[in-house]
């Protein structure tokens, strides 16, 4: 989980051998636990057999941006993939 210029926060999530290609799965971020932003994600046949990495961007606002470049933010920020926006 990375800061970016673009004002976001980037994931990179690796499939799993449960990944199904073309099944939309939902990746939703949490700050300190309380749910923040949901994206989709997918992987097509290829890619998964590759394992190939899909990124997934959440939005900061200008002040969370300037606060948390080049800081671990990992005790602030968690992610969980599912196959529901649940």
């Amino acid at each position: 989980m990375y800061v970016v210029g673009s004002m976001q926060i980037e994931v990179d999530l690796k499939p799993t051998n449960r990944v199904v290609a073309g099944k939309t799965y939902y990746a939703t971020l949490y700050e300190k636990g309380t749910k923040r932003q949901t994206e989709p994600v997918s992987w097509t046949n290829p890619e998964l057999n590759v394992l190939e990495i899909e990124y997934v961007y959440f939005d900061l606002t200008s002040d969370e941006f300037y606060a948390y470049i080049g800081e671990d933010i990992s005790h602030i920020f968690s992610v969980k993939v599912s196959d529901s926006m649940g």
